[in-house]
């Protein structure tokens, strides 16, 4: 045999040392992968906090992690279609089991991850050659070439379905479980059978064919409070991570991003955009986007509380009209133009049930919405006259508020009219709870109008957090609380203060920004 020229066994030198080179390199972290197989950088809450989470998953065992994430905010992509051909790719040995709502969809993802392991970048991202597939497969299970030297029949990537489960198998120690999406739509989220053939998945496959040292990963959208992600919840061992669409008070602790109240989880949707979603169907947005969902009956408020007038209404001696405003001269409240300006007209009966006659909700800038408001309370006024009632309205005073109160002030409306500025004291969801308590207890009637629906709607999705609309709710929690303190006399039977007194204006200056406010001598 002739031996090899000098630059051939030089250039094979060169290439074994490569070669060795590639086996001995840092494999890429799992935030460098999904952005070199990508068109696109991942964003900060991708980037920072699920591929880390994720990560945890190829180095601890016996992990229970519940994630919720906006749909098309792209959890799935790093979780089902990347994070398969990543982790085989670190252990070829490793085995994951990939569950969605049917078998087809978890088929797809799988035809991904096949495909992205055949490619050139992946095996030059992972050189080891027991970690390849081989060149013909299915997308719905296939193995590596280290699993199939073992010749067992446990599959390295294995795709099923929560209905069809995967009888004869199971998963021990560090294997892992991948679910995507229990519930193909929110109609069977809220389907009692279906929820229920659901979670025997959990109790007859999750409880009783995977390894207590096996990792789960259960990825999600809530769509009732006792759906499978609630039922898991509620359950000790689990780990919740919740990534609401827009950031909110946080109170169960699971968003992990540290953004501020109204900050945007990724700039794929625009806050208008959120908040037209969450005006069309509050509960489904609630659910789907901020990961908190409500029963359909209603969390605070049920349905079945709020009921229609259907006999004569009792004798009434005094209404209130009060105002929950959404536009500001000077300072502006926060969102206020994507807010309602609303008007309840309501009453307290002699057996102290609560009776809401009218409701207006509408959105227009301050000088027209003074006008509509001026008219409302005209057309009141004389209804009232008619009827031997007494006549007030209410509005809530808060620092921004205060030009548009001194506007009220001097219109002539307030001639006839008492006009109370109230301040707020507590909490939406404490303000509300007595004529809550009232409505639980059967002592509240809604007179029949175009208005009711809109007000359920907004009864049922309310949450105290204003992460819905709730200007119908607070404009009746002020005009319930007026009206008691009116009779109680908390709030004396005269004018209230006008616009003629010094420390109205001395308010106001402070408000607009004219005045620095006086320093607090309270220690």
């Amino acid at each position: 045999m002739a031996l090899l020229d000098q630059d051939t066994r030089l250039r094979r030198l060169k290439e074994e040392k490569l070669r060795r080179l590639r086996l001995q390199r840092r494999p890429p972290s799992l935030q460098e992968f999904v952005e070199k197989t990508v068109q696109f950088k991942l964003h900060e809450w991708q980037a920072k906090h699920l591929c880390p989470l994720m990560e945890r998953f190829t180095k601890e065992k016996g992990l229970r992690i519940a994630v919720h994430a906006p749909p098309q905010y792209g959890k799935s992509i790093i979780v089902s279609k990347r994070f398969v051909p990543f982790v085989l790719g670190l252990n070829p040995l490793a085995r994951i089991v990939l569950a969605c709502y049917n078998v087809t969809t978890a088929t797809e993802f799988g035809k991904v991850c096949r495909n992205i392991m055949h490619t050139p970048e992946y095996k030059e991202m992972f050189p080891n050659p027991s970690g390849h597939l081989p060149s013909v497969c299915s997308a719905e299970s296939f193995s590596t070439q280290a699993q199939l030297n073992l010749h067992d029949s446990q599959g390295s990537f294995t795709a099923i379905g929560l209905q069809t489960g995967f009888t004869g198998k199971g998963l021990g120690p560090g294997e892992i479980l991948l679910i995507d999406d229990p519930y193909a739509s929110p109609d069977e989220a809220r389907s009692e059978t279906i929820n229920e053939a659901t979670w025997r998945f959990h109790t007859e496959v999750v409880e009783a064919r995977v390894h207590a040292e096996a990792n789960v990963l259960l990825m999600f959208h809530r769509y009732h409070p006792d759906d499978y992600a609630g039922r898991v919840l509620a359950q000790d061992g689990w780990e919740n991570y919740r990534f609401p669409a827009i950031a909110d008070e946080n109170e169960d602790g699971a968003d992990p991003t540290g953004r501020e109240i109204g900050e945007l989880l990724s700039p794929k949707h625009s806050l208008d955009h959120l908040l037209k979603k969450r005006e069309q169907d509050p509960l489904t947005f609630l659910g789907m986007f901020q990961g908190t969902p409500r029963d359909p009956s209603g969390n605070l408020v049920k349905r079945e509380w709020l009921r229609k007038l259907e006999y004569p209404m009792p004798p009434i001696d005094r209404w209130v009209r009060f105002w929950d405003l959404a536009t500001a001269t000077g300072k502006t409240k926060k969102n206020s133009n994507r807010d309602y300006t609303a008007g309840a007209l309501v009453a307290i009966g002699p057996d102290h049930t609560v009776y809401v006659k009218d409701i207006v909700r509408f959105r227009a800038e301050w000088p027209d919405a003074q006008d509509i408001i001026a008219r409302i309370c005209e057309d009141d006024y004389l209804h009232c006259q008619n009827a031997g009632a007494r006549y007030d309205v209410g509005i809530e005073e808060v620092a921004w508020q205060l030009p548009m109160i001194q506007d009220l002030f001097n219109n002539a409306m307030t001639e006839r009219v008492p006009l109370w500025p109230v301040k707020p004291t507590k909490k939406k969801k404490d303000r509300a709870s007595g004529w809550f308590a009232r409505a639980k207890y059967g002592c509240f009637r809604m007179v029949p109008g175009a208005w009711n629906d809109d007000f359920i709607n907004e009864c049922l999705a309310f949450d105290g957090e204003e992460l819905t609309h709730d200007d119908q709710v607070d404009a009746v929690s002020g005009a319930y609380e007026l009206l008691w303190d009116i009779r109680g006399g908390l709030i004396h039977e005269e004018k209230p203060t006008s616009n003629n007194d010094p420390d109205y204006h001395k308010q106001l200056a402070i408000a607009n920004g004219w005045a620095d406010p006086e320093p607090d001598d309270t220690y």
